[in-house]
């Protein structure tokens, strides 16, 4: 976590939801870098132009930097922000970074949380945990082009709605040459293929959660899409099962069935 080697501790860590009205940007103090993660919602960056950012995107603000604030008043974006004590060197990556697994946003921003709520934020283990899941996450090339950035935002906002790629392009205002060759250039797959990718990763998010939140067995998933671990849906139940068992994070009335995962 080289690029994180400046950060000293985790100050604070919370929700954001933009009101409909104007938002005042404020600055960073020395010392200090905060964190902003869209979940939600519109942002215009740099605030002098109608570059629009969506879920996903990271946003990092150094000492003399301010905060995002343009939205839009029929979309205001919402975000997770945490602020880093600093040894006020410059950041080590880029302003402007992609979350790569969108689903898993959501299971990161849950638990911040509730590390936050539950007055954790000072624990060194939840400072390592907040930094591997920024330097996994954060995809640090050049942003991505606009028109690619749009149309995986309207593919990881619904996953389970099919949509053609004929449809996509008209939505970004491309071809359907173009945009699969951009697909191909940047992210090294075809949009159907991003499209699946996304599907699985928010059923195996959601699989992750449920069984950390209930400790119980689900019922068969339906579907014929092994995971990108290679195991079926029930194989990698089981599997997410013993990891969360081995780190004690919860006690399966089924304990029999951690004896079908197969390593």
């Amino acid at each position: 976590m080289e690029i994180f080697s400046h950060y000293i501790r985790l100050q604070e860590c919370s929700i954001f939801h933009a009101p409909q009205v104007t938002v005042k940007p404020y600055e960073i103090q020395k010392n200090s870098e905060l964190i902003e993660i869209i979940t939600g919602g519109v942002v215009y960056f740099p605030d002098d132009t109608d570059h629009q950012w969506h879920k996903g995107t990271v946003f990092c603000h150094q000492s003399g930097e301010k905060t995002i604030w343009k939205t839009d008043v029929n979309n205001p974006y919402r975000c997770i922000f945490m602020r880093f004590v600093t040894d006020g060197t410059p950041r080590k990556f880029p302003r402007i970074s992609v979350w790569k697994n969108i689903p898993e946003l959501k299971i990161f921003t849950e638990d911040m949380l509730d590390f936050a709520q539950r007055d954790m934020l000072g624990d060194d283990r939840v400072f390592s945990y907040a930094l591997g899941v920024l330097s996994r996450q954060m995809i640090n090339d050049a942003p991505l082009p606009r028109a690619l950035q749009k149309a995986c935002g309207i593919l990881n906002r619904d996953p389970t709605h099919e949509i053609s790629i004929e449809e996509l392009s008209e939505k970004v205002n491309l071809s359907s040459s173009r945009l699969f060759a951009l697909f191909q250039k940047y992210l090294h797959t075809s949009p159907h293929r991003y499209q699946i990718k996304s599907r699985i990763e928010m059923a195996k998010s959601m699989l992750t959660s449920r069984i950390r939140l209930c400790g119980s067995i689900l019922p068969p998933l339906q579907t014929t899409h092994r995971f990108d671990s290679g195991r079926i849906p029930g194989k990698y139940q089981t599997f997410i099962m013993k990891q969360l068992f081995n780190n004690g994070e919860f006690f399966p009335r089924n304990i029999h069935r951690l004896a079908l995962c197969n390593d």
